[in-house]
């Protein structure tokens, strides 16, 4: 059985996520998340099912809006859709290292674990600020941690309890904005179904956030004039 804590580390990424059984049964490709992300959603009710069984209940849903749920105990693991025999699974059995820890600590270790596990080496990792892709926000930059791989740009959200994951794949343009008092990243993405947005992120310094936009653009092949 997968660690119910490290599924909850997945919900919400932004890789299209397969749920394998223990029946060697599959479910997905779509998004993955446990049932609290989905009511958090809104697309299902907190008072459906007991809050005892809900905190079982794993779910994907899949492009055409529809949502399948199972429980915990029949989950053998959760990969990536473009994950193909022989990958390395993104959720492990549950380990003592995990097990061991408080819960807000399992919850950012966890995440970081399962992520990193399939996503190759951490190039490079650190704090910057990203800004708020909502229209209306009270508190628009906000600090997150992230890694940064080959196969793309984590980060993770210490709030919601996962991290989420920029493939590289989805990345169209990678530029470093010098023309105000803070410099700024601005990396623009679009997944397959059409939608597209821009992550603007900011490091401490200058001079950090362009120590990170060059790792990114070293890491993902861009040229300097991109």
């Amino acid at each position: 059985m997968a660690d119910p804590s490290e599924l909850a580390a997945l919900s919400g990424s932004a890789v299209p996520m397969e749920i394998h059984m223990a029946d060697g049964s599959v479910i997905g490709p779509g998004t993955f998340g446990s049932y609290d992300y989905f009511v958090q959603e809104g697309d299902v009710s907190a008072d459906s099912i007991p809050a005892s069984e809900a905190a079982k209940q794993f779910g994907v849903k899949g492009s055409d809006g529809k949502l399948s749920f199972v429980d915990v105990t029949k989950i053998k693991e959760v990969v990536p859709a473009s994950d193909t025999g022989g990958a390395a699974p993104m959720v492990p059995a549950a380990s003592a290292d995990t097990t061991a820890t408080s819960g807000r600590e399992q919850c950012h270790r966890g995440a970081v674990t399962v992520m990193g596990s399939g996503l190759g080496d951490v190039l490079k990792e650190g704090e910057l600020e990203k800004h708020a892709t909502a229209k209306i926000h009270l508190h628009p930059w906000q600090r997150r941690v992230f890694h940064l791989h080959k196969a793309g740009l984590a980060y993770f959200t210490e709030k919601e309890c996962h991290q989420k994951l920029i493939p590289t794949a989805q990345v169209s343009s990678l530029r470093l904005i010098e023309d105000g008092a803070r410099s700024e990243v601005h990396l623009v993405w679009s997944d397959a179904g059409g939608k597209s947005d821009t992550h603007r992120l900011r490091a401490a310094t200058n001079e950090l956030t362009k120590e990170w936009h060059d790792a990114m653009a070293a890491a993902w092949g861009y040229s300097s004039t991109e």
